[in-house]
């Protein structure tokens, strides 16, 4: 066995082998390309109705998004599925615009280049500061004010506003 296998492998039987082993990785190749082509005809057939079925779901879940939204908040609001919350916003940080006007009043401006804080700082007044830190943690930290907080801002807005008229 050892002289047949090992010793007498000679350049023919090298030849035998290595055609042998082209021939089979050729016809893996072939038999390769045809599953593939195959594959590729039947997928048009197999994408379009998962496409379809998809879609369909897709859109009866938003159908019944949309039925609970209107349910629940009413036609005009529950329609308004893609208006930002730019409203509530405004109403939420109006105390800040509120402050920044009776400072205009009384000639004193932030500047574009001057965030809500280093505005506050440049004033010094602690009602500024107070109100100032409010709209910051509304405004950016997402919390939203107490009654107490609400009544404390309003009062240092009013003595804002009344220092402005003494002026």
């Amino acid at each position: 066995m050892w002289f047949q296998y090992v010793v007498g492998y000679d350049k023919q039987e090298q030849r035998s082998l290595v055609s042998s082993v082209r021939r089979e990785l050729g016809d893996l190749q072939r038999r390769s390309m045809t599953k593939l082509d195959q594959a590729r005809a039947a997928l048009p057939a197999l994408f379009k109705p998962g496409v379809v079925l998809i879609g369909s779901l897709a859109g009866l879940f938003g159908i019944v998004l949309l039925t609970r939204r209107v349910n629940r908040f009413g036609w005009r609001r529950g329609l308004q599925v893609w208006q930002l919350s730019g409203d509530a916003e405004v109403t939420r940080v109006e105390f800040y615009e509120r402050l920044l006007r009776a400072l205009e009043k009384q000639g004193i401006k932030r500047e574009l280049y001057q965030t809500p804080l280093e505005f506050a700082s440049a004033l010094g007044a602690i009602e500024a500061g107070a109100i100032t830190d409010a709209y910051n943690r509304v405004r950016f930290g997402e919390h939203k004010l107490s009654e107490a907080e609400r009544e404390q801002i309003e009062s240092l807005l009013a003595r804002i506003e009344k220092s402005g008229r003494n002026n």
